[in-house]
């Protein structure tokens, strides 16, 4: 009778898992554990969102009726991402909440009701987000109340690792991108603070092969010596080679690729690069798609430089012979003028492009290579952030009113139209500039529309003269 009151009453029983040992059969410490990204110790950046996860292992396998566990956070250095707070798979019996006490403290709450086992392996119980609202400091998320009841007569004894929370600067944080010789060894490393570009250097030589590009693992994408690419963590790119062709070999060998300026514009001949819709429309808030895109800075680049990269041989999964845009996504490719791909080897040609994505395409073509950033919503760590800045020092984008250029926006054919208008120094300043019997627009007919110079500008073939940046046309063609 009396074991069967003990064990009534350890199930009834709650307590704090401490230092302190009830008497009991056997002693048990738990380990309480919160980390992000595997670290209980980050550097972190305003406006970050990390991950919390719990994960909790015990000395020796037990079973627990009742857990019952507090994780602090500092509401001053933290905003909760809504709904964030979920339990894991296999720990589905865990309820999670946010809680705040009358303190101020906040704190998410685990809670389960059900008899569950732990064992010597950490196990995720749940994962919770939080956003990085202060701007400097330090902080840790601590594990404060942590209870639990036992089918056993055993005690606990609690260890618990917070994570442990810093703000620091981009700049603190560092990568290497290292270049593989092709044979085992190291060709050359450069390394580059967080949200800064390194430019691909040329490739290791090999004798009787021409170097073609570099790769990074098993990506399908080609990155050209010349390249601009940003790392977000340590990188190795590999060397890739094509065999010179001798006699008969059939061997393909690639053009050599010229430096970066022999990539140009043709600036001279104001030809129309888009054309309208056969209802007399030319939609100028309208979406244009990647493929699209493509196809008109195939169309505007110099012939020399068409006649350098002209090719229908592409990398890209999604981009294949036969297709309408082949030629074009080809030859921009070994242009090198597509450096948003990184990720997946695809192109995405149907994709609505976003501002970033075009900003980054005409950058290749600009004569400097970096400038400063000027707009409030482009961080050093936006993927664009360089070429962003580098179209906005040459005059080729502007942003809004709010001083903001919203990068992942998508950009509508009328801004398009404006951005490579600036790039190929198509600028006409009036209505008077323009010539009567021009094609016109059902769509684009009012003359004070802020577009209305740059589509009629870019859907009408015509001569003209300049005096500085001021263009007339004198004939339409």
């Amino acid at each position: 009778m009396k074991k069967t009151i003990s064990l009534l009453l350890v199930l009834a029983l709650m307590f704090t898992l401490s230092a302190t040992v009830f008497a009991a059969t056997a002693d048990i410490t738990m380990k309480y554990d919160l980390s992000s990204n595997g670290s209980n110790d980050i550097v972190v950046q305003t406006g970050d969102v990390i991950t919390v996860s719990y994960k909790l292992s015990a000395s020796e396998e037990c079973t627990v009726s009742v857990t019952q566990n507090e994780i602090y956070y500092d509401h001053n250095f933290f905003e909760f991402v809504a709904d964030s707070n979920k339990p894991s798979d296999g720990f589905t019996d865990y309820m999670t909440t946010l809680q705040e006490r009358l303190s101020g403290k906040r704190y998410v709450y685990f809670n389960t009701m059900t008899t569950h086992t732990h064992g010597t392996t950490p196990a995720e119980i749940g994962t919770f987000q939080l956003k990085v609202i202060a701007t400097s400091g330090e902080t840790t998320v601590a594990n404060v109340n942590v209870n639990a009841a036992d089918l056993k007569n055993v005690a606990y004894g609690a260890s618990t690792q917070d994570l442990h929370v810093s703000i620091g600067t981009v700049q603190e944080q560092k990568f290497t991108a290292t270049f593989s010789d092709g044979n085992g060894g190291v060709y050359k490393t450069l390394t580059v603070k967080a949200g800064e570009s390194i430019t691909l250097p040329d490739g290791p030589e090999k004798s009787g092969y021409t170097f073609t590009h570099w790769s990074i693992g098993g990506e399908s994408t080609r990155y050209k010596a010349g390249n601009r690419y940003k790392p977000a963590s340590d990188v190795t790119f590999t060397p890739n080679w094509t065999k010179v062709s001798t006699g008969g070999d059939s061997t393909y060998v690639p053009t050599p690729t010229k430096k970066d300026d022999s990539l140009k514009f043709n600036t001279a001949d104001h030809f129309a690069y888009v054309n309208g819709y056969p209802d007399g429309t030319v939609k100028p808030t309208g979406d244009v798609t990647r493929a699209e895109v493509a196809a008109i800075l195939y169309r505007v680049m110099d012939a020399d430089c068409v006649k350098t990269y002209e090719t229908t041989r592409c990398s890209f999964s999604d981009v294949v012979r036969g297709d309408w845009f082949n030629l074009y996504v080809a030859t921009l490719e070994n242009a090198g003028v597509i450096v948003d791909t990184g990720t997946n080897g695809k192109f995405r040609p149907n994709e609505a492009i976003t501002r970033a994505e075009l900003a980054a395409m005409l950058a290749q073509f600009a004569d400097i290579k970096s400038a400063a950033n000027s707009f409030n919503d482009v961080s050093a760590r936006h993927w664009a952030s360089d070429e962003i800045a580098v179209c906005a020092k040459m005059g080729w984008i502007n942003g809004y009113p709010d001083g903001s250029f919203r990068p992942d926006a998508t950009i509508t054919r009328a801004e398009m139209m404006a951005m490579i208008n600036r790039a190929l120094g198509r600028t006409p300043k009036s209505a008077d500039d323009l010539l009567s019997g021009m094609k016109t627009w059902r769509d684009n007919a009012n003359v004070n529309a802020w577009y209305y110079l740059d589509v009629q500008e870019a859907t009408n073939s015509h001569t003209y003269t300049k005096s500085d940046s001021h263009e007339t046309w004198k004939k339409l063609r």
